[in-house]
C-alpha cells in the first residue's frame, strides 16, 4: 500500500512510494520505491532535505520557500492581486491556502487556481530545435506539466465556471535566442480578454486576445512578423472547456490545457507547426472542439 506524506502544516504531499528517508517535521519514515517525489510529486535533495519546484527550492520543515517568487516580467510584487493579501507573500505555498491549490512549477499561478475554479494554459511554441539554422526554438512537442518547457508565448487563465468570472493570471512572451544563445532577448506580448457573458445552461463564453513578438525581430534575417492568435472559448457549469472556433497565426504550434483545482490536466487542443514561412499565414482557423 502507498503511503501518504504529511507536511507539518497538515496537507497531503504525496501517495507515491518512495527509497528515500522522508523528513517531515513531525516524524521520519521509510517506504521503498523507485524515485524520490514527495512534495506534489516533486523530487526531493537527499542533501538539503529541499523540494525541488523548477522555479526555486521549498523547504518542507519550514513550510515556505527559500526565496522569494519571480516573473520574467519585472514586477516589483510578482503574480500580486490587490483584493488578495496572501497573494503579496513571495515566499509562501499557493497563498498559504494548500487544501484547495496546487503548485506545479514554483511559481504562483500555474495556473494558480482556487476551491471551485478551473485553470487554463495556453502555449505557443516552436516545436523545431533551430529556425532558418542560426535561431534556436523550444525543440519540444506538447507538455502539459513541465515546468522546464520553454514557449513563445504562455497565457494561463483562472475561470470561475459558476460566477462565469475569467481572469488572466499569465500572460509571458518567451525568450528568444539565435546563435546557441549567443543573442537572446525577451519577446514582447499584449493579450485581451472580452468580458464573459453567461447563457441560459449556465455556459460562461469569452474570447482571449493576443499579440506576440520575436524578441529578436530587429536582426537580420530574423521573422518580422508578430504570431496573432484568437480563440473563442466556452466552459460549462460543470467546468468543462471547449472552443467554439477562432483564427491564429499558422506558425508556430499551439496547446491548449485544462486543469482541476488540484492540478489533473485536460488536453483541449494541439495544433502542430509546419514551416517558420507559415508565420506570414495569419488567418489559420482554429477548429471548434466540445467541452472536456
Amino acid at each position: 500500500m502507498p503511503l501518504i506524506s504529511i507536511l507539518r502544516c497538515g496537507f497531503i504531499l504525496t501517495t507515491r512510494r518512495s527509497k528515500c528517508t522522508t523528513l517531515t517535521g513531525a516524524f521520519t519514515f521509510s517506504v521503498a520505491s523507485d524515485t524520490c517525489a514527495n512534495s506534489t510529486g516533486k523530487e526531493r535533495d537527499t542533501e538539503s532535505g529541499n523540494d525541488y519546484f523548477g522555479a526555486r527550492y521549498y523547504a518542507s520543515t519550514m513550510g515556505r520557500f527559500l526565496t522569494p517568487d519571480w516573473s520574467a516580467k519585472v514586477a516589483p510584487v510578482p503574480y500580486a492581486k490587490l483584493d488578495d493579501p496572501q497573494s503579496l507573500n513571495l515566499y509562501s505555498y499557493v497563498r498559504n491556502n494548500p487544501l484547495s491549490k496546487v503548485d506545479k512549477d514554483g511559481h504562483c499561478s500555474a495556473p494558480s487556481v482556487g476551491k471551485g475554479q478551473i485553470g487554463v494554459c495556453i502555449d505557443l511554441y516552436i516545436q523545431a530545435k533551430t529556425i532558418n539554422l542560426v535561431g534556436q526554438g523550444d525543440g519540444r512537442g506538447p507538455a502539459a506539466n513541465d515546468p522546464k518547457a520553454t514557449y513563445r508565448e504562455e497565457i494561463q487563465l483562472a475561470i470561475d465556471p459558476k460566477s462565469g468570472s475569467v481572469s488572466i493570471v499569465k500572460s509571458d512572451p518567451g525568450v528568444s535566442k539565435a546563435l546557441g544563445g549567443l543573442f537572446s532577448n525577451k519577446g514582447g506580448d499584449e493579450t485581451g480578454l472580452s468580458t464573459p457573458t453567461q447563457d441560459k445552461n449556465g455556459t460562461t463564453h469569452f474570447t482571449v486576445n493576443n499579440e506576440a513578438l520575436n524578441g529578436l525581430h530587429d536582426l537580420p534575417g530574423a521573422p518580422k512578423d508578430s504570431i496573432k492568435t484568437t480563440i473563442n472559448m466556452d466552459v460549462t457549469s460543470e467546468g468543462k472547456v471547449g472552443i467554439e472556433g477562432g483564427v491564429r497565426t499558422a506558425y508556430p504550434s499551439m496547446e491548449i490545457y485544462s486543469y482541476s483545482p488540484s492540478g489533473q490536466s485536460t488536453t483541449i487542443l494541439q495544433m502542430q507547426e509546419h514551416n517558420p514561412s507559415d508565420l506570414a499565414n495569419q488567418n489559420q482557423q482554429i477548429p471548434q472542439v466540445a467541452p472536456q
